[in-house]
């Protein structure tokens, strides 16, 4: 074989993934066309350049990769999708061409530009740190998503999560790591567990109802109990107190 299990695993999960790009990078385009700059009576852009010029590039790169790896694998094929399926349901000959490591190599690096062109052109979040088995190591790349998505991608490995679920489970497991107070509040917020001011939190210190556990850093989970002692509090707050893991979850 050309191209060993390990391989041939990257190769599909990058065929497959052609069809969700191509989408994403046609909705990038369009999107940005609206606050594209109009050009003036002088013949110069009244603004920069639109980016999405360099997408549309990108876009047709990864459209002539695959349909050129199709022509010469015998298909012919002038779409990027249907491309991406040819090859895709002839991996097991794919793999044993010669140039299998080559069309590998071209995909994932046009894969690559296609989401670096989406990225420029809508702002990009950091979820958190993956921490998915892949090929046997535990994956260490940052899950990112644009903003205003529900579900975040790990560039490295391609696992995706659900945002929501995803802070939840980290809030969790992290229900007694002490942090500056301001990050934990931030978690809270965006795990969804409860939304409190500062200035909320700094009163309940002030009259002793939460102790910091080494220095200025606190755990969720004290924030927690003590917002759970408040009238607010005790409508949600779980029936057992120190059962704090799996209120939290």
């Amino acid at each position: 074989m050309t191209l060993c299990a390990a391989c041939t695993d990257h190769l599909e999960r990058d065929l497959a993934e052609v069809d969700t790009t191509v989408e994403d990078l046609w909705t990038s385009i369009a999107r940005q066309d609206v606050g594209a700059g109009s050009v003036g009576s002088t013949g110069h852009a009244t603004a920069s350049e639109p980016l999405n010029l360099h997408a549309m590039e990108t876009g047709r790169t990864l459209s002539t990769i695959l349909t050129g790896w199709c022509d010469v694998l015998g298909h012919t094929v002038r779409e990027p999708v249907p491309a991406s399926s040819v090859l895709l349901a002839q991996i097991r000959e794919v793999r044993q061409q010669d140039w299998a490591p080559v069309l590998a190599q071209e995909l994932r690096e046009a894969l690559n530009d296609c989401r670096r062109a989406m990225d420029r052109a809508a702002e990009r979040v950091h979820i958190g740190t993956c921490g998915n088995v892949f090929e046997d190591a535990t994956c260490t790349d940052s899950i990112t998503a644009i903003q205003g998505q529900t579900h975040g991608r790990c560039r490295t490995c391609g696992h995706e999560v659900d945002i929501a679920e995803y802070r939840a489970t980290r809030i969790a497991d992290a229900w007694h790591v002490k942090a500056p107070l301001p990050r934990i509040l931030r978690a809270l917020k965006q795990g969804k567990h409860a939304t409190l001011p500062m200035s909320r939190v700094e009163w309940w210190i002030k009259k002793g109802k939460l102790v910091p556990a080494e220095g200025n850093l606190y755990t969720a989970a004290a924030v927690m109990h003590a917002f759970w002692q408040t009238p607010s509090g005790r409508k949600v707050a779980p029936k057992n107190l120190g059962d704090l893991g799996r209120k939290a979850s």
